[in-house]
C-alpha cells in the first residue's frame, strides 16, 4: 500500500504488511486499520497504525470473532469496530482498550462517526440505520 499526500500527490511512504487487508482509511488518512496473521501465533489480528511511521497503535486478536466494518473519530482519538453478532466496539486509541459497547439488532455492514466525531453510524444487514450518541451509548 503507497501513502500518498492527497495535495501534492507525492508519495510519503510505502507500508508494506503483506499479506494484509486494509479495513478503513482514517480521515486524516494518517491511520489505517488492517487485519493480519501473526506468523509467530498462527492468529488474526486486528491492527491501528500510523500510515506515515509504520507506528502501531492497536494490535488485538480476533480469534472467533469477525469484525465486519470500522471506522476512525475525525480526530483519531476512536476507533469503532463491528464485530460478529450485533456488537459495535468503541476503542479509545491511546488507552488501546474498548471504552464504549453497543448493541445493534442485526450484523453490521457500515461505520461512520459524523464530522464532530460525537455521533456514530450504523447500517446492518437488514437495511435499519441508526445513530448513536456512543458517550451515552444510546440511539438518537
Amino acid at each position: 500500500m503507497v501513502h500518498i499526500n492527497a495535495n501534492s500527490g507525492k508519495v510519503i511512504n510505502e507500508i508494506d504488511y503483506s499479506p494484509f487487508y486494509v479495513g478503513e482509511l482514517s480521515p486524516t488518512g494518517e491511520m489505517v486499520t488492517y487485519y493480519d496473521t501473526d506468523q509467530r501465533h498462527s492468529k488474526q489480528f486486528l491492527f491501528a497504525g500510523e500510515t506515515a511511521t509504520k507506528k502501531e497503535l492497536l494490535k488485538t486478536p480476533l480469534d472467533y470473532r469477525m469484525t465486519s466494518a470500522n471506522a476512525f473519530s475525525p480526530d483519531g482519538k476512536y476507533m469503532a469496530e463491528a464485530v460478529t453478532g450485533k456488537i459495535i466496539n468503541v476503542w479509545d486509541l491511546a488507552l488501546k482498550t474498548i471504552v464504549y459497547s453497543l448493541k445493534d439488532n442485526g450484523a453490521i455492514k457500515l461505520l461512520k462517526f459524523n464530522a464532530s466525531g460525537n455521533r456514530l453510524l450504523s447500517s446492518n444487514v437488514y437495511g435499519d440505520i441508526r445513530v448513536w450518541d456512543f458517550k451515552q451509548q444510546v440511539l438518537r
